[in-house]
């Protein structure tokens, strides 16, 4: 997987949340197994919509016919969390939507981080509030109509369950015991028995990325 060192030792105070945490650790492991090809955490800040002004009459002595301006809108920009570059040979292991590497109308590429195949952007979410629920869908459709980018909303508790859980995450930092919420997932290991051995063995070629 290509990932820069900084990548392989980020530490929990860089992630906003437990779930990225969580999340960052099955980006390490599904980079040692040749899953995903690259990761690229907060990539890049996209402008959806720009600050809007208005102009009104301010007339003055000096300056009958005088105006000001009004800030009524501030510039909106989105941050994905994570650009996971993906082969599109592993597309029927990571059910997400992945996008064709291509430049958009401004021939700006802010979501490349790999030459070949395709990459996933990536949101974390520990649960939806009601606002979160109302606010993401918008982020979303916005991001794809203006820019062809579709923002995958991820929720370590179910995706893990769906694929593996990272060994960091499954086990409790104070007690060290297997942690309720992944009691039930798989590991690494047990899910590219099941699902990768044979691609894996026959094409893959791999290396540790933990390894310095």
């Amino acid at each position: 997987m290509e990932a820069d060192k900084q990548y392989l030792k980020m530490k929990r105070e860089m992630f906003d949340s437990t779930e990225e945490w969580h999340f960052y650790h099955w980006t390490l492991e599904a980079g040692d197994i040749g899953i995903i090809t690259a990761a690229n955490y907060h990539p890049w800040k996209t402008q959806l919509g720009d600050s809007v002004v208005m102009k009104v009459p301010r007339p003055t002595k000096r300056k009958p016919n005088g105006t000001r301006k009004i800030h009524l809108l501030r510039a909106i920009q989105y941050e994905p969390d994570w650009a996971i570059g993906i082969d599109p040979k592993n597309n029927k292991f990571i059910d997400l939507n992945i996008i064709p590497l291509k430049k958009t109308e401004s021939g700006h590429k802010p979501y490349e981080v790999n030459q070949n195949g395709g990459v996933l952007v990536i949101d974390v979410k520990g649960g939806f509030t009601k606002h979160q629920s109302q606010k993401f869908p918008v982020i979303q459709k916005w991001m794809f109509e203006k820019y062809g980018v579709f923002v995958n909303r991820i929720e370590p508790k179910k995706f893990f369950k769906k694929f593996w859980v990272p060994r960091m995450a499954a086990f409790t930092e104070k007690t060290g015991k297997r942690a309720a919420a992944y009691e039930n997932c798989i590991f690494v290991d047990q899910w590219r028995l099941e699902n990768h051995k044979e691609n894996h063995d026959a094409k893959a070629k791999t290396t540790d990325i933990n390894k310095k």
